[in-house]
């Protein structure tokens, strides 16, 4: 549901809304339309009755505004009368949690009827420039770098996309592991990698700017620029990246150590590789919101989800190593299940055999 505590703000919605009008006074509008601009932009969650979402849009509205001491007198009406008549509270009858979240809006409602502290002053962001923290970067895009695994071994590394601003990078991984580190090669010397990566992934740049992965030469675009990613045929880009996805640098190291002692499963489809088992299916669902709460969903369960870039409706989901039998079968009823619940359509599914 997009909720992880009684909070105000432990909702998704309420986080967007805080978010959109921060964003709106950031980018120099006045009070008034910045309030604007966050009720049109949320106008379909405040009539739709299917998430009944509405309630949240005002508390949330109501009390950042009182944070920044900008608090609108329609806003705050609106706010208290969801408290008074329990719009939101009915939500939570039979929770565990029903106490703490009466509590939250009581201290809403005292909050809202007290006065305002001082107005704040809202700075835009500091801009940096992209291409400055490019430059200060140890690795370029096309650096080739070696990777310690946890086995003793060390394997190859490619950076394909860099994102200064997100501190990201799209690389690809080669095989096979070799027993001693390599060598960091001459500027003039041509590097020499296997026609085609072992494995594509999004990881954090921290072992790069702090060279526990060391730079070993560069390659020019040309050398990896038709290598696709699994499964679309396109060179993957920070917006639409489909593929493994680590949160800390270590992991890589982990997950080679194990993938490069083996030999993967070669699986035709655009001339990619897939593990033996891995399956792709395609939703789409009736709109943004309902895209967004599969989204999650999905990555609960343990899936690797992909929103569509140009239809944020519509998602992507490939499970890579899931290998027992019936998998298809599976996969397909259980989202098949999930797409009843938000009223959406399981498009299709491919299995890599």
């Amino acid at each position: 549901m997009g909720t992880w505590g009684p909070g105000i703000f432990s909702d998704d919605t309420a986080c967007d809304v805080r978010g959109a009008y921060r964003m709106a006074l950031e980018d120099g509008l006045d009070d008034q339309a910045a309030q604007q601009q966050v009720l049109h932009q949320f106008a379909e969650v405040l009539h739709d009755d299917t998430w009944n979402d509405g309630p949240l849009v005002w508390l949330a509205l109501a009390k950042t505004q009182w944070q920044f001491g900008r608090l609108d007198d329609h806003v705050k009406a609106e706010a208290l009368a969801v408290i008074d008549q329990g719009c939101d509270l009915v939500f939570w009858e039979g929770s565990d949690l029903y106490g703490y979240r009466r509590a939250a809006l009581r201290r809403l409602r005292q909050k809202l009827t007290t006065a305002q502290p001082p107005r704040k002053q809202i700075r835009p962001p500091r801009r940096v420039d992209p291409e400055v923290v490019r430059r200060r970067l140890p690795y370029q895009e096309g650096s080739v770098f070696q990777l310690p695994l946890r086995d003793g071994r060390s394997a190859r590394g490619l950076v394909s996309r860099l994102d200064p601003g997100s501190g990201l990078i799209i690389a690809y991984f080669f095989g096979p592991a070799a027993e001693q580190p390599w060598m960091r090669q001459p500027a003039h010397t041509a590097l020499q990698l296997p026609p085609r990566p072992e494995h594509i992934a999004c990881c954090p740049d921290d072992s790069l700017r702090r060279r526990r992965w060391p730079v070993l030469g560069q390659l020019q675009p040309a050398a990896w620029a038709s290598w696709p990613p699994p499964p679309y045929d396109q060179p993957p880009n920070m917006s639409s990246f489909v593929g493994t996805s680590y949160a800390t640098p270590r992991l890589p190291e982990e997950a080679m150590s194990r993938w490069l002692s083996t030999t993967p499963t070669r699986f035709r489809r655009s001339g990619e590789r897939y593990w033996r088992g891995a399956v792709e299916h395609a939703l789409t669902l009736p709109d943004v919101k309902a895209a967004h709460k599969v989204y999650r969903s999905l990555f609960r369960r343990g899936h690797s989800p992909q929103l569509d870039s140009d239809d944020p409706r519509r998602l992507s989901v490939l499970d890579k190593e899931r290998t027992a039998p019936g998998l298809l079968e599976q996969r397909a009823e259980e989202l098949a299940r999930l797409m009843r619940r938000y009223r959406g359509t399981h498009d299709w599914s491919e299995v890599a055999l």
